[in-house]
């Protein structure tokens, strides 16, 4: 006699015939409570379970199929009271049939998965063209009717022997093969792994968090609430060792939610709380499921905004990444201006031609172009890297945005060549002093030279404190070095104790100092 197709942890899509329907009738015919329940389903204090028992019974009463006549022939056939493979039903039942409130049913159900007997699915229901999400559908164990059935059957065959059978197969009897667990009070006992597995239902506490936890390792803080000590939870998880969510988890936290988010989305979100919520650990992907259910059902974030594959959390970006998505908006900036000048025009043509980083960088130091004698100077505030075929790619765009031919003389306005003014290159210098790292800006040219110089003389210390407060600008054609100081106390200080040796070793390179 088969009850059901055995996959999926033992459960079943029921689909019986006539005789079978005849058969499991016969065997909860008259009251379908069994005497023995009353005993064998118990509460950790040894008393009968009666919430259990009742809502057990209920499930066992949809399953029992109806008895039907035919009006015509009179053959009594049997069919299923629910349709489909499984009977939908819902919490609000059992409240108003049996005054048992949400959160009691729930344990129960818990309960009943535990033991193997019956398990909860949630479907979206399309009826009628309208769809209802969530539908409660229960699902009742093959094995569990197979023992219940044998049970019977050898109990009828022992009495009409009259014989006495010293071991009757039993549902609550364990076997060796696809036997149904002996559950005694609020635990079931796995004696292949030799540990006990909690009923997380039978806590008094509603904290969220704590129904996936044992007691143990709790430490109270703050009204009451329970963190998690993660010292005492070596196998536990935290959020980042759920990341990335596959297709699946998505699926059963956009039912669980009621939020249509996309997987992209979702992983995003899991990944910036797993940087700012260290404090945070499950022992089961079942526990985190649940806690993130709660998390996109209260998200603030519009799915239909972030439901792209091309949604970022800043706090998710890397330094890079950010970096590039600035140049880009930039770059973007510049391109789309509506400013119609040879220089904007020049500009745009810049961000298009050049590559991203120089590019931006360039764009970013632009002063001023300056055209004389066919020679196009472009001053630049800061230093930037070019190479040549960069330059000349500048020189091409400099040639099509600040050409003014003149049909008499070709050579009037010709922009033959490119000059890019910008200042030195800054060199980085890390010395390491009682194993700190000191970085030191220190430039080329006769005043990089020059410092070199001083900090051999006055020590590194002297050099951040008042060398490298001056500001240089050097001028090769005139041998001219120019510093010019921040503030009147910094001039006088060195005018009137370095000033001496810092003109005698710009002298000895046959350069005229001056100083402001």
């Amino acid at each position: 006699m088969a009850y059901l197709l055995k996959n999926q942890s033992d459960f079943y899509r029921i689909s019986l015939d006539n005789n079978n329907y005849k058969e499991l009738s016969q065997i909860f015919s008259g009251n379908i409570t069994p005497i023995g329940w009353y005993k064998e389903f118990t509460t950790k204090k040894g008393t009968a379970d009666l919430a259990l028992i009742s809502v057990l019974s209920e499930i066992i009463y949809w399953y029992r199929p109806k008895r039907v006549k035919d009006p015509v022939t009179g053959d009594i056939t049997y069919a299923a009271k629910f349709l489909g493979n499984a009977w939908q039903t819902s919490y609000e039942h059992f409240q108003r049939k049996m005054g048992f409130n949400r959160e009691k049913l729930r344990r129960i159900f818990v309960k009943l998965e535990q033991m193997g007997i019956c398990l909860r699915e949630f479907r979206d229901v399309k009826l009628r063209g309208q769809i209802y999400n969530n539908r409660l559908f229960i699902h009742l164990s093959s094995s569990f009717l197979d023992a219940c059935i044998a049970r019977k059957t050898n109990k009828q065959i022992s009495e009409s022997k009259n014989q006495n059978i010293s071991k009757k197969p039993s549902f609550f009897a364990e076997k060796k093969e696809g036997a149904y667990p002996r559950f005694r009070g609020d635990h079931i006992i796995d004696k292949e792994n030799k540990n006990n597995i909690k009923d997380r239902s039978t806590k008094c506490e509603s904290n969220f968090l704590e129904n996936f936890f044992e007691e143990d390792g709790l430490k109270e803080n703050r009204g009451g609430r329970a963190f998690l000590l993660k010292n005492n939870f070596d196998k536990a998880k935290e959020l980042k060792d759920f990341y990335p969510l596959t297709k699946e988890d998505c699926q059963i936290l956009q039912s669980s939610s009621k939020r249509e988010f996309s997987l992209n989305s979702m992983n995003e979100i899991l990944l910036d709380m797993s940087k700012r919520l260290s404090n945070r650990y499950f022992k089961s992907k079942r526990g985190f499921l649940s806690y993130m259910s709660k998390v996109f059902a209260y998200e603030m974030r519009d799915a239909v905004k972030i439901n792209n594959e091309n949604f970022k959390i800043k706090n998710n970006q890397s330094k890079k990444e950010k970096e590039q998505k600035l140049q880009e908006e930039y770059l973007t900036k510049i391109e789309y201006n509506l400013e119609i000048s040879q220089e904007w025009h020049f500009k745009k043509r810049i961000a298009a031609r050049l590559p991203q980083k120089t590019a931006y960088e360039l764009l970013k130091a632009f002063d001023i172009i300056d055209i004389k004698e066919g020679i196009f100077n472009l001053h630049l505030s800061k230093h930037v890297e070019l190479t040549n075929i960069e330059e000349k790619l500048i020189l091409q765009e400099a040639q099509s945005t600040h050409e003014q031919l003149d049909f008499t003389d070709e050579r009037l306005g010709h922009i033959q060549d490119i000059k890019i003014i910008m200042p030195e290159k800054v060199i980085i210098f890390k010395n390491n002093n009682q194993n700190k790292a000191e970085e030191t800006s220190i430039p080329t040219g006769i005043w990089g030279r020059a410092r070199e110089k001083l900090i051999a003389t006055y020590g590194k210390a002297t050099d951040n404190n008042w060398f490298s407060k001056l500001e240089a600008v050097e001028n090769t054609e005139k041998n001219e070095l120019k510093l010019k100081a921040p503030n009147s106390f910094i001039k006088d200080w060195i005018n009137q104790n370095y000033f001496d040796v810092i003109e005698k070793l710009i002298g000895m390179e046959s350069y005229k100092l001056e100083f402001c």
